[in-house]
């Protein structure tokens, strides 16, 4: 066993007669002492890359009636990698639109 990665999660729903939805912020980093044990295993001597994710969005789900469900999603992620010769930042993004039949 080891420290492991950690996360941090902040968000606020707000529940409505017709649904529900919330806006959130969330940061994940990966297991560290996997990735210290895998650059020991390496010929280099700099460290491995080591990721942080930073993710936020909103989530909404709507129901029309007793059959007919919305659900959406906007979800940017924001990616920062670094080691000891280079950092280097992306962004990923997660957008859908759901309907959802009840039968």
């Amino acid at each position: 066993m080891g420290t492991g990665g950690n996360s941090q999660y902040f968000g606020f729903s707000l529940y409505y007669p017709k649904g529900q939805s919330t806006i959130y912020i969330n940061r994940t980093n990966p297991d560290l002492d996997y990735s210290w044990f895998i650059n020991t295993h390496k010929e280099t001597t700099y460290a491995n890359e080591l990721e942080t994710f930073i993710s936020f969005g909103l989530n909404s789900t709507f129901f029309i009636n007793n059959r007919w469900i919305i659900l959406s999603c906007i979800n940017p992620i924001y990616i920062l990698s670094k080691n000891a010769t280079f950092a280097t930042e992306s962004w990923n993004m997660k957008v859908f639109l759901q309907i959802k039949i009840v039968v």
